[in-house]
C-alpha cells in the first residue's frame, strides 16, 4: 500500500537533513515516525537511513558522494510511487564448518582443563576474525551482479522509467565540503576500532557460534508503478 502523506513527509525529512537544516539527533527523532508506516517502502527507507548517521553523537550530514547519490535514488523511489521488495539469499560456506570446529574445540578444552580452555579461547580469536573477513568477501561476491551505481534500481533504464513518474524530481549537486567532513576525528575512530576488537576477543565463543549459521545476503529490487494497478491512500 502506498501512503502518499508518509512518503511526502519522509522525503521532506531526508531533504531537511541533507540541506543541514536539522542535525542527526533531530533526524533520528523524525525518522521514528515513519518506521511503522503502513507503507512498507516508507518503513524500508526509514530503516535504511539509520545506517548513514550516528545516533550517539550529534552532527550535521556526513556523506561520501556514492552515499549522497544513493540517498537521491531512495528519494526517487518514494516520489515516483515505486515500491521496494526485499530479496534474500542464504549460502552455505566452508567457514561454517571451521567455526563449528572452533566451538567444539573451546568446549572440549574447557572440559579437559580451564587453563587449556583459556588458551584455546585466545588462539581462536584471530581465527574468528579471519573467518569474518572470508565471509565478507563471499557476501561481496553475491553482490557482483548488482550495479551499485544504480542500486536499488537494476539499471539506468529503470531510473529513467521512475523519473517519468516523478516529473518534479530534482537531484541536487553533491556539496564538495562533505568530502572532507567526518563524524569523529581519526584518533577517536582508531580507539573505537581497538575497543571493538577487544570486545570481539572476550566474545570469541559467541562470535564462532554465530559464524556456524549460513551466510545471508539481503538486497532490494524496485517495482516501478503500474498506474492501472497502483493502490494509494
Amino acid at each position: 500500500m502506498i501512503v502518499r502523506e508518509d512518503r511526502e513527509g519522509l522525503c521532506n525529512c531526508i531533504r531537511e537533513y541533507l540541506d543541514e537544516n536539522i542535525t542527526a539527533f533531530q533526524f533520528d527523532e523524525k525518522l521514528g515516525a515513519y518506521r511503522n508506516s503502513q507503507d512498507e517502502t516508507v518503513c524500508a527507507v526509514a530503516l535504511e537511513m539509520w545506517y548513514y548517521y550516528d545516533d550517539c553523537k550529534n552532527h550535521k550530514v556526513v556523506a561520501l558522494k556514492r552515499e549522497w547519490d544513493y540517498w537521491q535514488r531512495l528519494l526517487l523511489v518514494l516520489e515516483s510511487g515505486s515500491e521496494l521488495a526485499m530479496r534474500r539469499k542464504r549460502v552455505w560456506h566452508l567457514s561454517q564448518l571451521v567455526a563449528l570446529c572452533g566451538v567444539v574445540t573451546i568446549v572440549s578444552a574447557f572440559w579437559i582443563d580451564y587453563g587449556i580452555g583459556i588458551l584455546c579461547w585466545f588462539f581462536l580469536w584471530p581465527v574468528s576474525i579471519a573467518l569474518s573477513k572470508s565471509r565478507e568477501r563471499r557476501v561481496r561476491e553475491l553482490w557482483k551482479d548488482i550495479r551499485r551505481e544504480c542500486y536499488p534500481f537494476s539499471d539506468l533504464s529503470e531510473i529513467r522509467l521512475a523519473l517519468g513518474h516523478a516529473r518534479h524530481f530534482g537531484k541536487p549537486k553533491y556539496p564538495a565540503s562533505l568530502a572532507r567532513r567526518r563524524i569523529r576525528d581519526r584518533g577517536t575512530d582508531f580507539l573505537m576500532w581497538v575497543q571493538s576488537y577487544l570486545v570481539w576477543c572476550f566474545g570469541t565463543p559467541l562470535v564462532l557460534c554465530a559464524q556456524t549459521f549460513p551466510l545471508r545476503s539481503v538486497w532490494w529490487i524496485v517495482r516501478i508503478p503500474n498506474n492501472s494497478m497502483q493502490r494509494t491512500r
